[in-house]
């Protein structure tokens, strides 16, 4: 695999080349298109700490591509750990999604990397502040998409940061990624530290919509053995 990040015609350009056929589906489900042999995403070249994002993907874009589709270990932990110590004492509100909520309840899942919802579009900013110096696929607001923005650091693993998402996620029913995960989260302890997660019957509901249908039985079994407890 051959990654690279270049300023051209007033963007940065994200590109990645030299992949096996079989895992580009991964890329284009990560909004990477088609061109030149590659697979590229673009972003205004004037966003903030651009050139930082730069030098992070040429750096780790590699090592956080095979994390994502599998191939690699995931250091989840070290990344968890790191947004846990930047968001605190900010006032900033988020939860953490996917399937890190269910490895750090006990359940026997191996995550691709971390994923968090933040509350609020408002605290953009402040966040591209906070990680500044991870930054790797860059936090920009999405006109017209489920999020109204969205981005990616890099400590050891990804990071994915979604900001203020749309109702209509929570359609049919509600999901961890949803307004209504936000409004309802449980908070729990994680290594001396709290953090919010959304009830576990939004878990079901997201893995029965992908039709991961192990997950949800793993997910069903755990409420069942711990109902009680």
């Amino acid at each position: 695999m051959k990654v690279s990040a270049v300023n051209k015609e007033g963007k940065l350009i994200l590109r990645v080349e030299d992949i096996p056929q079989e895992y580009s589906v991964f890329l284009e489900e990560e909004y990477y298109t088609a061109e030149e042999g590659g697979y590229v995403k673009s972003y205004p070249a004037d966003l903030p700490y651009m050139e930082k994002a730069a030098v992070n993907f040429e750096k780790h874009g590699e090592e956080m591509f095979y994390q994502r589709w599998g191939i690699k270990a995931v250091p989840w932990r070290d990344a968890l750990w790191y947004f846990v110590e930047k968001m605190k004492g900010t006032g900033i509100k988020w939860i953490l999604i996917g399937s890190c909520v269910l490895a750090i309840k006990g359940m026997e899942v191996e995550p691709r990397g971390v994923d968090v919802l933040i509350e609020s579009v408002g605290d953009l900013e402040r966040v591209r502040e906070l990680l500044a110096e991870t930054v790797v696929e860059p936090i920009t607001e999405c006109a017209g998409w489920v999020a109204k923005a969205y981005g990616s650091a890099f400590y050891g693993a990804s990071i994915n940061i979604a900001f203020e998402p749309a109702d209509t996620l929570d359609l049919p029913e509600p999901i961890d990624a949803g307004p209504h995960a936000l409004a309802h989260a449980e908070k729990i302890r994680w290594m001396d530290n709290e953090i919010y997660v959304p009830p576990l019957e939004l878990l079901v509901n997201i893995n029965k919509r992908r039709n991961r249908h192990d997950r949800v039985r793993l997910i069903e079994e755990y409420v069942k053995n711990h109902r009680n407890l």
